[in-house]
């Protein structure tokens, strides 16, 4: 286990353990992991926070719990948000809607990729400016 690092970079090797114990057929102790790890993003800046919920998101949708995975998408959107343009908030509106369309809900789907394409043309023009 990691002795050192800040409270975001020990819930990020966190994350990566519970996606390890997904990847290797152990749901349940990967999904009281990424549970446990959500207690710890308390003191978090809230863009990090935000990354780490939509890597917890990853690991619900892995174990295929979409509702959960959206659930974590939202909270870690709402986290990002103060952060835009944000390339982190295009990937979570991304697997939002992708996340809706499997759960056959084609109208929010494509409203969450219109979101994510207008934050996709945010990110780079701020970039290219």
């Amino acid at each position: 286990m990691m002795q050192s690092g800040s409270p975001v970079d020990k819930a990020h090797f966190r994350v990566e353990e519970a996606r390890a114990l997904a990847r290797l057929g152990r749901a349940e102790e990967a999904a009281a992991l990424a549970m446990e790890i959500t207690g710890q993003l308390s003191a978090a800046r809230p863009e990090d926070a935000g990354r780490t919920y939509a890597l917890l998101a990853e690991i619900f949708a892995e174990l295929g719990d979409g509702a959960r995975a959206k659930e974590l998408y939202e909270l870690a959107a709402e986290f990002l948000k103060p952060s835009n343009p944000s390339r982190y908030l295009v990937d979570v509106y991304t697997k939002l809607a992708q996340l809706e369309e499997q759960d056959g809900n084609k109208d929010e789907a494509f409203e969450l990729m219109k979101k994510a394409l207008h934050m996709q043309q945010s990110v780079a023009a701020k970039v290219s400016s």
